[in-house]
């Protein structure tokens, strides 16, 4: 018998995810590897320190979207 979850979790889980797709385009924008739009602007900026702030923001994300997904609860 298949193990189930509340649907609530595995949407949890699905945004988690969607956070840390998004926080990894940023820390790609503050090495500036990806530009930043402004309207029809685009612009580059590099702040190693940002980077590094945001690509731990994206690996915390992950860990909280694996903890979801795996157990369940993600809070704990």
């Amino acid at each position: 018998m298949a193990r189930e979850r509340p649907i609530g979790v595995t949407i949890l889980a699905i945004v988690a995810i969607i956070a840390a797709v998004n926080a990894f385009i940023v820390t790609l924008q503050m090495l500036h590897l990806l530009p930043t739009y402004l309207g029809p602007v685009a612009f580059y900026q590099f702040s190693l320190i940002g980077a590094l702030i945001w690509g731990f923001i994206a690996f915390i994300w992950l860990g909280i979207a694996g903890a979801l997904y795996r157990d369940g609860y993600g809070w704990c």
